[in-house]
């Protein structure tokens, strides 16, 4: 796929793999809407694309407001016409015991994650229908095939993410919509510094894992759009461990058992 001209909507695109999947597409000549809650990082990432061909638009949205989510699209079309491709990357983390966090804090959880593309989705299949197709690629996570204990809320709502994913990919399907789900492992970004987290919790730092850069799943994100692939994983010598554990119930205690033991 030839991606000049096209256009691309990622939400997140401050920072972490939201701002490397911006950079790719821009390093391709997409024009790049850039959308995220602070003003002064997407001034940052904008100027950072200024080298790239293609035209950059920079919305400050907060997707858990089903108003400016519309607004986003709205003012995408109107800068350039149309939307190829949405990157529903945006997304917030939870560490804690489902009985110990406030429920409104998991609220904000599935508002973010769920809600947040569902608002996106809405706005954006419209404009893709007309135009005769498009993508959706929605960033999920390992955790909604093998949900780990102290971060259940997170994981429910990456596996209802999935959920949705695969139904509509099959609804949208006639109308050359494809749907791609987006599965990274830990990533060098600041993405559990910003997680929801129960009082007291430590916030992992996985010293025995070396993260996957954000550029490098980038680079995976926007080969699966360009080939129209349904799943896209950070990294293939993964999946097969944690689709034996989450195809044994008798696996997934084990392991939660072993998470807890390190967390209490």
């Amino acid at each position: 796929m030839d991606f000049t001209g096209k256009v691309v909507i990622v939400t997140g695109a401050s920072k972490g793999i939201g701002k490397a999947v911006a950079t790719e597409f821009a390093r391709r000549g997409a024009n790049v809407v850039l959308a995220a809650r602070s003003a002064e990082l997407l001034s940052e990432v904008e100027s950072g694309l200024a080298g790239y061909p293609g035209k950059r638009l920079s919305l400050v949205t907060d997707v858990t407001k089903r108003d400016q989510v519309e607004a986003m699209v709205d003012k995408a079309v109107a800068a350039f016409g149309r939307v190829d491709v949405l990157v529903n990357n945006a997304g917030i983390g939870f560490s804690g015991r489902i009985a110990n966090v406030d429920p409104d804090q998991i609220g904000l959880v599935f508002a973010t994650n769920v809600m947040g593309p569902l608002y996106a989705i809405h706005a954006a299949v419209p404009v893709m229908r007309d135009q005769g197709g498009g993508t959706i690629v929605n960033v999920s996570s390992p955790m909604a095939r093998m949900p780990f204990p102290t971060a259940g809320p997170y994981s429910a709502s990456k596996a209802a993410l999935d959920a949705l994913s695969e139904a509509m990919r099959l609804e949208l399907e006639r109308d050359h919509i494809n749907v791609m789900l987006v599965y990274p492992g830990f990533t060098q970004t600041e993405f559990f510094k910003s997680s929801i987290r129960e009082p007291g919790t430590v916030i992992p730092t996985h010293p025995q894992v070396q993260g996957e850069p954000p550029e490098r799943i980038a680079r995976r994100i926007v080969e699966g759009v360009e080939r129209g692939r349904t799943f896209v994983w950070y990294n293939a010598a993964v999946s097969l461990p944690i689709a034996i554990v989450a195809s044994s119930a008798g696996l997934r205690r084990f392991v939660g058992r072993q998470v807890m033991r390190h967390r209490r």
